[in-house]
């Protein structure tokens, strides 16, 4: 099976494979409380859980299980993962960034990359993703990839003592490959 490049660059981002040497970084951004409220991680979030993340990463194939550290002017501020579903042609996104770079459209612009190579390179069928229901900044995000809402798991997670919502997106090559405003 074909892999996605390790190295994507973009107008303002690098991503790049993700090292031990981006836990500092990560540890930064993970425990801002605004970061976390989305996030399913443990909370006060500590530097061995980004150790284990990134661990994790490390210890598996590119092929079926790339993460890209997000570099912006040089410093490591996000991260992008992929899963590759090979016999389905299919693969889950799901991607960070510090609190302090929101609404700079780099999430959106990595994630175009992202998608962009995924399709390209490995030839995939279609693309989805994940988020709370509630996130109206990540649903933005995969809505301007051309993702549509595919359903919703109602109360699928148990997060900080209440159950949350999860909403389904995803996008076609078909619809990726139509022309459009991107």
């Amino acid at each position: 099976m074909a892999q996605i490049s390790r190295k994507i660059r973009t107008e303002r981002l690098l991503l790049r494979p993700a090292t031990l040497a981006d836990v500092d970084a990560m540890m930064e951004y993970a425990t801002d409380p605004a970061w976390a409220r989305y996030q399913a991680v443990p909370q006060p979030y500590l530097r061995r859980h980004a150790e284990e993340f990134i661990g994790h990463y490390l210890e598996s194939e590119w092929s079926i299980d790339p993460f890209w550290s997000i570099e912006f002017q040089g410093r490591s501020v996000g991260a992008f993962s992929m899963h590759v579903f090979a016999n389905d042609r299919t693969a889950s996104v799901g991607f960070d960034l510090a609190p302090f770079l929101w609404g700079r459209g780099l999430t959106t612009e990595a994630a175009m990359a992202v998608v962009k190579a995924a399709f390209d390179e490995l030839e995939l069928r279609k693309v989805c993703a994940t988020t709370d229901a509630p996130n109206a900044a990540s649903i933005r995000v995969l809505e301007k990839l051309g993702m549509r809402r595919e359903g919703l798991q109602r109360e699928h997670h148990w997060r900080r003592d209440k159950p949350v919502d999860i909403a389904l997106y995803g996008v076609l090559r078909e619809d990726w490959t139509r022309p459009r405003d991107r």
